[in-house]
């Protein structure tokens, strides 16, 4: 059976391990205390079994088989197995989870590696590379993190001196995104999104758009990094909800059997402080009055702190597509969670956030509260957003502003108008 010690928070943890038949086990160190690797594996003294560490384990890793292939194939290792990349890659993974052999555990705790300085070039090189095929492996030679979910992305270490590579146990601060390919500008629609939540109040990533020759990228600064005055970085634990449920990345959206809105609500009420329940349903609400239609469960995370208490991470990921015409009208934009049965982009009402606020137990006029209050922000939100990009932006504008001010109007009064939807693009 072959190992893999388990740090979190600079502290081996527990260790993995596979059998010879590919299955994996997870088990606490002795010495454990509150440590607590996901809301799925309380501190036990038992072991836990393939069927509840799997979901947790593919959560670390690339969504796309064939970037797992590539990296496999760079590494030497079977890309279809998830031990053997987190033996390879999981030095720097999301979340302070790290893992490495039993013989490597005081290099690790000692940070072993090394910053490589990347020039500005080198980073337009790498966004070019995944711009013409985002099916390569994502880690150079020497790196050691793994970034979870479909995009195409790379981490580097933001430094004085500008940017670099971290090498070995070397933690990143930020994670470089060219956007996705078949859309255009998507790293700017990402950023604009974005920093309209940062201007409406909600809690969310820090980006930056940025371009590093001729290619543009969004640049995240990692919510999971803390950076102390002296330099020094800390990683922090979190989980996306997919792992705090114990599905697989597979199932990530709903209609493909995935979790429900209300299942995330369901975790928070258990787990995190009260507070966060509104600010779940304020995030919610924000991917639906910008039209922002990929908050799937792997987009919203937990974090946990070296005590094991959880709250509610920063929104990430949020991009609104009223950018881009459906290829189908057939097929309009939609919110990846339905609400009180209904998904589309201008048909949710007050009515189907009342029958969400029931399945969830919170005051429906809370919650309605909260969606009239971001429908009336919004907009202004996101029009000083584009403003602040200058005229790269205009073109966008043009087309993104007058279908948000629409949705946000038939959100503010779709229970005044005969629940007539209206309809985007």
């Amino acid at each position: 059976m072959n190992e893999l010690s388990v740090l979190l928070y600079g502290r081996v943890v527990g260790r993995l391990a596979q059998d010879r038949n590919g299955r994996h086990r997870f088990t606490y160190a002795s010495d454990a205390g509150p440590l607590r690797l996901s809301r799925t594996m309380p501190p036990s003294k038992r072991d836990y079994r393939h069927r509840v560490i799997e979901p947790f384990i593919e959560g670390l890793l690339p969504d796309n088989p064939r970037v797992r292939e590539a990296e496999g194939v760079r590494l030497g290792v079977s890309g279809g197995n998830p031990f053997a990349l987190l033996g390879e890659l999981g030095l720097d993974c999301a979340g302070a989870v790290q893992f490495c052999a039993p013989d490597r555990v005081d290099e690790v705790m000692n940070r072993s590696g090394s910053l490589i300085p990347q020039s500005r070039g080198q980073i337009a090189e790498r966004l070019r590379l995944l711009r013409m095929d985002d099916e390569v492996s994502r880690v150079l030679p020497g790196e050691s993190y793994s970034i979870a979910g479909w995009q195409a992305k790379f981490a580097l270490r933001k430094t004085d001196d500008g940017w670099a590579e971290a090498v070995g146990a070397e933690p990143t601060t930020h994670i470089v995104k060219p956007g996705v390919a078949s859309l255009e500008l998507e790293a700017l629609t990402e950023h604009v999104s974005m920093d309209a939540a940062r201007r409406l109040g909600l809690a969310a990533a820090r980006t930056e758009y940025v371009e590093f020759d001729d290619q543009p990228a969004i640049v995240v600064e990692r919510y999971d990094r803390e950076v102390s005055p002296d330099g020094s970085i800390r990683r922090l634990h979190q989980e996306d909800f997919c792992q705090a449920l114990g599905v697989f990345p597979q199932k990530k959206y709903e209609r493909l059997g995935g979790p429900h809105v209300t299942d995330l609500v369901d975790v928070v009420h258990q787990v995190c402080p009260p507070g966060d329940v509104e600010r779940l349903t304020q995030a919610v609400a924000f991917s639906y009055v910008i039209g922002a239609s990929d908050g799937h469960a792997k987009n919203f995370s937990l974090l946990i702190s070296d005590a094991g208490d959880f709250s509610l991470a920063p929104l990430y990921d949020v991009a609104t597509v009223l950018f881009y015409e459906p290829h189908d009208r057939r097929h309009p934009h939609r919110l990846a969670f339905a609400i009180g049965g209904e998904s589309v982009f201008g048909h949710i009402l007050d009515r189907h956030w009342e029958t969400f606020a029931r399945a969830v137990n919170v005051p429906s006029d809370q919650v309605i509260a909260i969606v009239h209050d971001l429908a009336e922000r919004a907009p202004d939100a996101m029009a000083d957003a584009f403003a602040t990009m200058g005229m790269r932006a205009d073109g966008m504008a043009k087309v993104v502003m007058p279908q948000i001010e629409r949705l946000c109007w038939s959100a503010r009064h779709s229970r005044n108008w005969e629940d007539a939807p209206i309809h985007i693009w």
